[in-house]
């Protein structure tokens, strides 16, 4: 191994230079560690989805989108979920609901929500990015700290009460794509999660809970206190996790599931 390094090293310095050596190095470990892919298509959440759908055995289920945009990921549930199943695609930027109801019109089980979930109800600033663009964030982010980011006022609901006015007893796959706000989202669930009505969240991590001042330590800690598994997504499967490590708070794009363990069993898991 010691010399195959060595020819590496060489050939890396005879024929790349640091900045190509340093852009090389951050492309493999990257692929190594599934960071910084956000196509949903070739990164595992779709593969998620469908392999968590497919476990239920065409039973009927109930799925958040929170963070839905324009509805890519609730078009893909909604291409192999079971009849009567419903998916509630949450998006709180007009222009943006405006869009997701005309992409999911054509489907009846599938209800657009004009709000934004979190951990507390009233009125809150959506910071936005531009026109139905996917980083629009409650949190300010530091590339817009030089003022041109343009504010929205939202509605903020919490998932307890939402599923408690809507009669929803149990749900079975939430989706959490907000751009830093993730753990709130997850946090107004607590009643439902306390009890394990809940039985996945796939839910982003990366560079946008910098600016929400929240870790993935913060996660993991109040997931696992509710008695949930946790792994991080891959194009081939889930990789458990059994304990949090400060090495893991990269803030590089990624992706990570919280499962109820019965459920949990019959996930691939990868080496």
């Amino acid at each position: 191994m010691s010399i195959l390094k060595t020819a590496l090293r060489r050939a890396f310095a005879a024929f790349l230079t640091r900045k190509q050596r340093r852009k090389l190095g951050a492309f493999i470990l990257n692929e190594a560690d599934s960071d910084g892919n956000g196509d949903a298509a070739t990164n595992g959440e779709y593969a998620f989805l469908q392999n968590f759908v497919g476990s239920l055995k065409s039973a009927p289920c109930v799925a958040i989108d929170a963070g839905a945009n324009v509805g890519s990921w609730s078009l893909e549930f909604l291409k192999f979920a079971p009849k009567q199943s419903r998916v509630f695609a949450f998006e709180p930027a007009v222009l943006t609901y405006e869009r997701l109801c005309q992409n999911l019109a054509s489907d009846s089980r599938a209800t657009p929500v004009n709000a934004a979930l979190s951990d507390a109800a009233g009125e809150g600033s959506l910071h936005l990015a531009g026109e139905l663009c996917g980083t629009n964030s409650i949190h300010r982010q530091n590339i817009f700290q030089d003022g041109k980011c343009a504010d929205e006022k939202i509605r903020l609901v919490t998932g307890d009460a939402f599923c408690s006015e809507r009669g929803i007893q149990k749900i079975d796959f939430i989706k959490i794509d907000t751009e830093g706000h993730e753990l709130a989202v997850m946090r107004g669930f607590d009643n439902m999660l306390s009890n394990k009505l809940i039985g996945a969240i796939q839910f982003e991590y990366g560079g946008t809970w910098l600016d929400a001042r929240i870790q993935l330590a913060d996660a993991f800690a109040y997931l696992q206190s509710k008695g949930y598994a946790m792994a991080k997504i891959y194009p081939n499967g889930l990789k458990h996790i059994e304990c949090y490590d400060q090495s893991m708070d990269t803030f590089k794009y990624a992706n990570f599931a919280a499962v109820l363990p019965k459920l949990g069993s019959g996930f691939a898991e990868i080496a």
